[in-house]
């Protein structure tokens, strides 16, 4: 998860991704449990990209650099997406919680919600997204231009908005 090509692979395959993000003395790294992946201050300005702060100074950062879709929480049962760039909102929501039609429903696949409850909100993250496509017939952002090596998909954490 959380590497710079699994990322492009899935964003030239139409979908907007999650990432786990954090800034280090003035420095941004890819990574969920560690730093692990040093990029661009350009790389979080891609507006497909929902960037899951790790730290409130790395919110705090994002916030004020132009980057799209960005929040932190700690062990909330949702917390608010806020799009820097626009006034668009969204809620990240855990499994089992209730849904609402601004909700971002967090890895469905493990059966909290019913596929009525699922249609009915605004997208959903998670592992299998080309499932829940499938299933759901969630509608795919413009693929992106930049082409990469292939890469499973799955491994990324994908949100179909």
């Amino acid at each position: 998860e959380n590497s710079p090509m699994q990322i492009a692979s899935a964003l030239q395959s139409g979908f907007q991704v999650e990432c786990d993000i954090r800034v280090i003395q003035g420095r941004l790294y890819l990574g969920h449990d560690s730093a692990q992946y040093e990029v661009h201050s350009n790389f979080v300005l891609n507006e497909r990209l929902w960037l899951h702060c790790k730290s409130p100074e790395t919110l705090h950062v994002l916030m004020n650099n132009q980057c799209s879709k960005v929040f932190f929480h700690a062990n909330d049962d949702c917390t608010l997406v806020a799009d820097t760039g626009t006034s668009s909102k969204w809620i990240w929501t855990y499994p089992g919680k209730p849904l609402t039609s601004q909700s971002i429903a967090v890895l469905p696949e493990l059966g909290k919600w019913s596929k009525e409850q699922l249609e009915k909100c605004a997208g959903i993250c998670s592992d299998y997204v080309v499932e829940y496509k499938k299933d759901l017939g969630f509608v795919l952002s413009k693929p992106a231009e930049t082409v990469v090596e292939e890469k499973p998909v799955e491994q990324a954490d994908i949100v179909l908005v």
